[in-house]
């Protein structure tokens, strides 16, 4: 039952949905994966897979590549949005040539009756930025650059009609004062007037592959961004630098603006999910996210339950469509492990550093000046954790993912905390605290927080009463036993209702996928 989809032989980045007769379609831009033997001509087509279930996705043959030499968009496509209106489908995509270095860009159309099928709109392009409001192309920035990409379309019943947004720019003195979100309106589909900017924050270097989408009676506007396009200090948790932010409006046509004290939706350092889309499916919306890896096999993300907490603040939960995945149930609430072994903290001195107990199903962790690991010499390498964390005293509790259970020490484990101190979420390695992955979060004393971790090597989830918190990438050992150990630092804990379930091999399968539209 493979999962953490990505095509053969590729890896692939921002993706777009649609729903149709009950099954998800998912396009997508890819490059070639390393040591892939796919012809590097199936890199500039955008890819299509389907799904019945938004778990299992079956790659289709590729749906549209490069246009004619010469031609506004004789590179690569690159992202839009698919819609249906009246029996048609309508992709939108963006135009790329070599004309002004490749960044001249516009927005064009093709069609289709089946969603495999496309033919291209021989009016393109479709939008191109109107000079009264955005960069245009008779005025681009310097080294021709001008953004005009990403069109997301939404359907807007009160002027019998639909919206778009895409990606822009707007006159300014400094970069991160250009990049904007560019607001369309259409009768027809196909030809588009252009309005004032949705999305005008003054403050991104770029700004790009929105969503707008309502939730709650509020409508909200994803973007990705982050610090490598040229400014820092954007986001509402310093510990961001790359992600997907969002912002809000009161109407579908905005403008949209951010909470002072919020804006990621989904974001850290390494490796972190990007790229955000959503759709509904059978009522419910889902979010998905682009997975980098360390190997430069990029896949998709699980799905994620789009949802607004009492303050309005936009966030990816877990969804029980994952439960899935589980293969075996290796520890359940009522019957926990004893503990196996108190690792060593390091590997010289093979000194106690804590103490651990187990009692009515509750483990009780004490340390007064250092963090000990708990093995519970239970687990699997593909594994979902389960457990209510409680810091009574103290610093910090979390759970430990050991990819080799042969250590005696913790070197290499994954540790997954909880911080009262720093008041943060924290996943990081042992015994250095290297390589850490770390987001803001309010940790009260004496609370009980349902901690859920996710590890499908090379990626894991960190969600906090069932909300993503952290998610990226790492690198594992390859042939070990992993097992599950629990963690205290200067505090003391208590652990209880652990579950422990070993999920399907998610190694992506490699299968053969038409090169060309069948």
């Amino acid at each position: 039952m493979p999962a953490d989809y990505r095509p053969n032989g590729m890896a692939m980045w921002d993706t777009w949905y649609i729903e149709h007769q009950g099954s998800a379609h998912a396009y997508y831009l890819q490059r070639l994966s390393p040591g892939s033997t796919r012809s590097p001509a199936d890199a500039d087509w955008l890819g299509h897979a389907i799904s019945d279930n938004l778990l299992q996705w079956r790659e289709c043959p590729l749906a549209l590549g490069p246009g004619e030499a010469g031609t506004l968009d004789e590179l690569q496509p690159w992202t839009g949005c698919v819609i249906e209106h009246d029996g048609t489908f309508y992709l939108y995509y963006t135009m790329r040539s070599t004309r002004g270095n490749g960044f001249g860009q516009h927005i064009g159309l093709a069609t289709s009756h089946d969603l495999y099928h496309w033919e291209r709109f021989s009016g393109n392009p479709v939008i191109s930025p109107d000079p009264r409001w955005y960069i245009s192309h008779d005025s681009p920035l310097p080294r021709n650059v001008l953004d005009c990409r990403d069109l997301i379309v939404i359907r807007h019943p009160e002027k019998d009609g639909w919206l778009g947004f895409y990606a822009a720019r707007v006159p300014a003195e400094e970069e991160a004062e250009t990049a904007v979100i560019a607001t369309v309106w259409t009768k027809d589909l196909v030809h588009w007037e252009h309005l004032p900017p949705a999305f005008a924050p003054r403050k991104y270097a770029c700004i790009e592959v929105p969503d707008v989408f309502s939730l709650d009676g509020r409508w909200y506007m994803t973007c990705l961004t982050g610090t490598a396009y040229g400014n820092r200090g954007i986001f509402s948790d310093p510990s961001v630098l790359r992600g997907t932010m969002y912002a809000v409006a009161d109407k579908r046509e905005g403008p949209y603006d951010e909470f002072n004290d919020d804006n990621v939706l989904v974001g850290g350092t390494h490796y972190v999910g990007y790229s955000c889309r959503s759709l509904v499916f059978e009522g419910d919306r889902y979010g998905f996210y682009t997975q980098p890896t360390t190997d430069g096999h990029d896949t998709l993300s699980p799905p994620m339950h789009m949802i607004a907490d009492s303050q309005g603040h936009l966030r990816f939960a877990y969804s029980p469509k994952t439960s899935e995945w589980r293969e075996a149930t290796l520890v359940t609430p009522v019957q926990p492990p004893q503990v196996s072994q108190l690792p060593h903290t390091q590997r010289i001195w093979p000194l106690p550093a804590g103490r651990w107990t187990l009692d009515n199903a509750i483990y009780h962790g004490q340390s007064r000046t250092g963090w000990q690991v708990a093995d519970l010499g239970i687990g699997a390498r593909n594994v979902e954790i389960e457990v209510s964390t409680t810091i009574h005293t103290g610093v910090a509790a979390g759970v430990v993912y050991r990819p080799d259970v042969s250590q005696t020490s913790s070197e290499g484990d994954l540790v997954f905390l909880l911080d009262a101190d720093e008041q943060c979420v924290l996943a990081t390695r042992l015994p250095d605290y290297v390589e850490q992955h770390r987001r803001r979060y309010t940790v009260q004393l004496g609370q009980a927080y349902h901690l859920r971790i996710c590890v499908r090597p090379p990626r894991f989830e960190v969600y906090l009463d069932d909300v993503l918190v952290i998610q990226s990438a790492t690198k594992f050992p390859e042939n070990t036993t992993a097992s599950v150990g629990l963690f205290v630092d200067r505090a003391v804990v208590e652990l209880s209702n652990l579950s422990i379930y070993g999920l399907y091999d998610h190694q992506t399968v490699e299968t053969s996928a038409a090169s060309t539209v069948g």
